[in-house]
Formats: C-alpha cells, sequence, structure tokens
C-alpha cells in the first residue's frame, strides 16, 4: 500500500518505474512474510515488542522506498519532500492514469507534451550551450 501511495504522489519515474515498483513489492512482501513468521515466535513473548518491531519494518520500508525511487528529474523523493515540494493534484491524476485506474484525458495528454517538450528545449539549449 505505501509503494502505490508513494507512486500516486511522485509518479514521474521515468521508463523503469513500473518495474521498480513490482520489483520493490515483491521483494518487501517476501521480506515482510519472512519478518511475520519470527513475530510470531515474539508476539508469543511480548505484544508490544512485537509491535514495535511491526512499526520498525514500515519505518524501513518507507525509508528504503524514498530513497530509492527512481525520479525523472533525478532528484530523489525525499529531496522533493524536504524542499516542500508536494504531490499536487496533477500528480496524484497522472499516478492514477500510469496505474490504470483512470483513463488519460486530453488534458493529460497535453500536459504530458508540454514537460515532453519543456525537458527535449532544455536538452537543446543545454547542448548548444556545450557547442
Amino acid at each position: 500500500m505505501l509503494h502505490i501511495v508513494l507512486f500516486l504522489g511522485y509518479p514521474e519515474t521515468g521508463p523503469y518505474g513500473l518495474y521498480y515498483l513490482a520489483g520493490s513489492i515483491l521483494l518487501w512482501s517476501g521480506f515482510v512474510m519472512f519478518m511475520n513468521l519470527n513475530l510470531k515466535l515474539v508476539r508469543f513473548f511480548s505484544g508490544a515488542l512485537s509491535l514495535v518491531l511491526n512499526a520498525a519494518v514500515f519505518a524501513a520500508m518507507a525509508a528504503a522506498v524514498v530513497f530509492t525511487m527512481p525520479q525523472h528529474d533525478r532528484v530523489p523523493v525525499y529531496e522533493k519532500i524536504q524542499e516542500g515540494r508536494y504531490p499536487t493534484r496533477d500528480d496524484l491524476e497522472t499516478g492514477m492514469i500510469k496505474l490504470g485506474l483512470k483513463k488519460p484525458t486530453i488534458r493529460y495528454q497535453a500536459r504530458q507534451l508540454k514537460r515532453e517538450l519543456e525537458r527535449e528545449t532544455r536538452k537543446a539549449l543545454d547542448k548548444l550551450k556545450e557547442d
């Protein structure tokens, strides 16, 4: 669930974003299932300790995803959060479209074309500055 929430909020993950999402979900699911087997033994002795360990695993997962989630602009999600660049309505709409929860609208397609044009223009200007 945490992965999907972060993906919806910061959907500009580049060409490998969905692969990252799927791989990370699989990896963390396996880890959590392994930890749950071990936590059953801990829960037998102390329920509070089990709760603390579950919270620690969730915090580790959140930190790992925020630090490693690829972004098209190469700025990690944690830096965006530190700078106060929180998800906007457009980001959430883009994330829902990328996950297939919503159909693309003309407004979304126009926004995507604008972003691509700005990106390519920036690349061309940088190349001209180098020459």
